[in-house]
């Protein structure tokens, strides 16, 4: 009866000793979890900040290029305007809207109607350019806000839009400078 006795003691004390053994490996598993989570943790405020950043440039490209820029314009878009100054840079573009030449419009409008009214509100720096493919010669640089000429600079932007016109390819991009 003794040897009964001790038996079970025994298989009791092996029992509490693995359950034992899985605490500790289950506290030394959460120091590890917790030690890399919190090095490589993330500010959602600046995860969703930065998110709504790229669908405003995304929105305010797109809203910008398929504007209609009514009779003065000979009732043609922005893309259009930007396919013709690509195309005809060495002319300033064919295109008379509003008795300047496109590329002439485009770098005096777009800024005042289209970025400063979106942006500025939102007090937003940022980088505009129109970019020549086949030189890499910028054909419309815009840069507002004190941000933006920072040495190490952290800006929010979306992929280039690819502009293909009749003879030269370019790329429209806007970033916004944090």
């Amino acid at each position: 009866m003794k040897t009964r006795i001790n038996r079970k003691m025994k298989k009791s004390q092996v029992e509490i000793l693995g359950i034992a053994i899985i605490i500790i490996l289950l506290i030394i598993g959460l120091l590890f979890y917790f030690s890399f989570a919190s090095k490589f943790s993330f500010n959602i405020e600046e995860e969703k900040s930065e998110i709504e950043d790229r669908q405003l440039i995304t929105n305010l490209i797109d809203t910008m290029l398929f504007t209609n820029l009514g009779v003065e314009c000979q009732d043609e878009t922005m893309k259009t305007l930007v396919k013709d100054c690509v195309d005809n840079i060495e002319s300033n573009g064919e295109i008379i809207c509003y008795g300047m030449k496109s590329c002439d419009f485009l770098d005096d409008k777009i800024d005042k109607q289209f970025l400063k009214p979106v942006l500025g509100i939102k007090d937003k720096d940022y980088i505009f350019n129109l970019t020549n493919m086949d030189n890499n010669m910028n054909i419309i640089n815009i840069v507002s806000g004190d941000n933006c000429y920072k040495k190490r600079l952290d800006f929010t932007s979306t992929l280039p839009f690819p502009i293909t016109g009749n003879v030269k390819n370019a790329q429209l991009r806007l970033m916004i400078c944090n």
